[in-house]
């Protein structure tokens, strides 16, 4: 298995269908939470404890997609709760200074703009330790024979030399100048944001992704000498301050800034100013003042805890991780072959969507290697919900 990226273990891993659109877009993400309720292995370890998400209020003439789902009658689609009242809000999130939409602010600037603002309660989702998830899933892998070679570079795909088929990788073993030749019956590309480079064999003409790169804080292990009542339950998202934060199991707080991607079409937009919270006229920020910069916002629009405070004056307490999070260029995922022999798969979302996405694609792999399927220009074969999401999607628009 090749996996040269980094992005699984920098993600905040929320587990969520949250405002993300198409509808069916949001539909396979519940899909995903779902298979980590009940997947065999990993069912234990996400923390189903909801999410509290700050956001504008809905314009006049614009559809709801989320409170279309939470009426009587779609109510089993999606949970939401609210608005709330800062009242509301802190009774489910002691650690959390809510500002109601309601208060009176002392100036009428701050007044109109609080009361643009509504509070929303999301019961159903939750957060997972994405190395802890990975560590299982490759330990039970073992268990079943897999084997993971690390430390490769690809250097080209084979193809059988009668009917072009990808039949296996050419690679490079590190330290080694000798190529190693790994045949196969099918090839899977699922390499994140480094899914289109040419050398895999696809390119970024058939498989375009966006530049994404994004960054976490961790305040490590805060919740000694806090009141037990005051540390972070739930999963709390600012999306008018653009910070966002979590506490995992083991007491780390994990800590975001910039605006927070959730893939599907309505993020498209903000591409450009998620890229630019890491920079300053041009150039990367460091990792201190990226920490810092979070820490703050988090602090002053979010939880106001001390430990917040010491962690940044002391700043031992504080790593910080960056990745390029994969992102298909219309926000959503990739998955299919894209020729004969070779798969892909890459996705954001992909903590949410990664168990169910690849489930099916299990399938559906399984069924082209017994040469039940045969993949085509049409896309008819294997899942229909995944039709939508099948790479030949990009440049069938290319030629029209």
């Amino acid at each position: 298995i090749i996996d040269p990226g980094i992005a699984t273990s920098s993600t905040f891993a929320w587990l969520n269908a949250n405002d993300k659109s198409p509808l069916s877009y949001m539909h396979l993400n519940k899909m995903g939470m779902e298979s980590w309720r009940r997947h065999v292995l990993l069912k234990d370890l996400p923390v189903w404890c909801g999410s509290i998400v700050r956001k504008k209020c809905q314009q006049d003439g614009e559809i709801d997609v989320e409170k279309l789902l939470t009426t009587e009658k779609n109510k089993s689609h999606y949970s939401r709760i609210g608005p709330l009242t800062a009242e509301e809000a802190s009774r489910l999130e002691p650690g959390v200074a809510f500002k109601s939409p309601t208060t009176q602010a002392t100036d009428d600037a701050t007044s109109t703009e609080n009361q643009n603002e509504e509070l929303y309660f999301y019961p159903e989702e939750g957060h997972v330790n994405p190395v802890s998830a990975v560590k299982s899933l490759r330990q039970a892998a073992n268990a079943n024979g897999v084997k993971f070679v690390g430390g490769i570079q690809p250097h080209e795909l084979m193809r059988d030399n009668i009917n072009g088929k990808v039949n296996g990788v050419k690679i490079k073993l590190q330290g080694s100048e000798n190529l190693e030749v790994m045949s196969a019956d099918i090839v899977v590309i699922s390499a994140g944001a480094n899914s289109s480079e040419p050398i895999l064999g696809i390119g970024s003409d058939r498989l375009p992704l966006l530049y994404q790169p994004g960054a976490l804080a961790y305040v490590q292990n805060p919740s000694s000498g806090i009141d037990v009542d005051k540390r972070l339950k739930r999963i709390v998202v600012d999306t008018i301050s653009q910070s966002h934060i979590l506490r995992r199991r083991d007491g780390t707080l994990v800590i975001g800034g910039g605006q927070l991607v959730v893939g599907g079409s309505e993020d498209l937009a903000l591409d450009r100013q998620s890229s630019d919270s890491l920079m300053s006229n041009g150039t990367e920020l460091d990792d201190k003042l990226v920490g810092e910069t979070m820490i703050d916002s988090v602090a002053s629009n979010i939880a106001p805890l001390e430990l917040l405070v010491e962690a940044k004056i002391n700043g031992d307490a504080v790593r910080i991780s960056r990745a390029n999070r994969p992102m298909p260029s219309d926000g959503l995922p990739v998955v299919g072959a894209i020729e004969s022999g070779l798969y892909v798969t890459v996705s954001h979302s992909a903590m949410t969507l990664g168990l169910v996405l690849g489930e099916l694609s299990a399938h559906e792999i399984s069924r082209i290697i017994r040469g039940h399927d045969e993949p085509n220009d049409e896309n008819l074969y294997g899942f229909k919900i995944l039709d939508s999401y099948r790479p030949h999607r990009f440049w069938r628009r290319h030629s029209q």
